[in-house]
């Protein structure tokens, strides 16, 4: 289990820190341009991705971490998954050998 804490935080930082030097790509830019102004629905995409934007407004002045709300969702998703698999009984231990 502390293998699995300690992986965890060295890929969050790592994800961190490329979010905050890596420049927004077009796509991102895009959804950007949208949580400026919020709708319910646009033409041809759902909203959750411009809210996840809005949700780093206040991170915009601090390189690309605008980013960061779906960072932070996503890494959050793999603590879903292991409590899936932890119910599923699969040995996490066995990954320790490399």
């Amino acid at each position: 289990m502390p293998f699995l804490i300690l992986f965890f935080s060295i890929t969050l930082i790592l994800k961190l820190i490329l979010c905050y030097f890596l420049p927004l790509l077009p796509d991102e830019s895009y959804y950007w341009v949208w949580s400026h102004n919020l709708q319910l629905s646009y033409f041809d995409h759902p909203p959750m991705i411009a809210w996840l934007f809005k949700l780093g407004h206040p991170f915009e002045n601090y390189g690309h971490l605008v980013r960061i709300a779906g960072v932070l969702l996503g890494h959050a998703n793999l603590i879903t998954w292991y409590f899936i698999f932890k119910n599923l009984h699969i040995d996490f231990e066995k990954f320790k050998t490399w």
